[in-house]
């Protein structure tokens, strides 16, 4: 499972799960990979880090701080959330790849946060080509930390800064889940470049 866009200022994610998508060869392939590019629609058209309601006087929610959601939830975010984790995330997902980037007004360089104690997450994490992986404890209604508790292993990536195109790290990152793809015996070939 890809997912990019879970917040609407993250452009370069969407971007990197558009592009590994267009790398695979459908007749070549083993299994299936879902991409979910879209999350956060409502907060994607108004380029917003957050979810805008219109409940108790005006909102802004962060779609990664509700998972797995609720699909009986007190608002849409809460609700969207439930459907999209209960009805496409959790019974179509062997393993997880969330992309992310900075909030408007901030920046960061290419890194993981990955649940290294975990040994099939530390192997995902070791495959994307870039210097920094942060041990991550998990931060309650995440995705990735959502998707691990239902068994799901996952990692939260983190492309740069928000609402632009890092031409340069992207390929890290499409390299990487390739990568991924390889080690779960999805596509063939040799692995590209790595962490170590």
């Amino acid at each position: 499972l890809l997912i990019g866009g879970v917040h609407g200022d993250e452009v370069s994610p969407v971007d990197a799960v558009q592009r590994t998508i267009a790398a695979l060869d459908p007749t070549k392939m083993s299994g299936t990979v879902t991409a979910v590019h879209d999350v956060s629609r409502p907060a994607k058209e108004g380029v917003t880090r957050m979810w805008p309601i219109a409940q108790w006087g005006g909102q802004l929610i962060d779609l990664n701080r509700v998972w797995p959601g609720n699909e009986d939830g007190g608002n849409a975010a809460v609700r969207h959330a439930g459907l999209v984790f209960n009805r496409l995330f959790r019974p179509n997902a062997d393993y997880a790849l969330d992309y992310h980037t900075a909030a408007t007004g901030g920046d960061f360089t290419a890194f993981i946060f990955a649940k290294l104690g975990q040994p099939e997450i530390r192997a995902m994490a070791e495959l994307f080509p870039i210097e920094q992986i942060k041990s991550d404890p998990g931060f309650p209604g995440t995705l990735e930390t959502s998707l691990v508790e239902a068994g799901i292993p996952a990692l939260t990536i983190e492309i740069g800064g928000p609402r632009s195109y890092d031409r340069r790290l992207i390929p890290l990152f499409v390299e990487g889940g390739l990568n991924v793809l390889k080690l779960h015996g999805v596509i063939p070939g040799p692995m590209g470049r790595t962490a170590r």
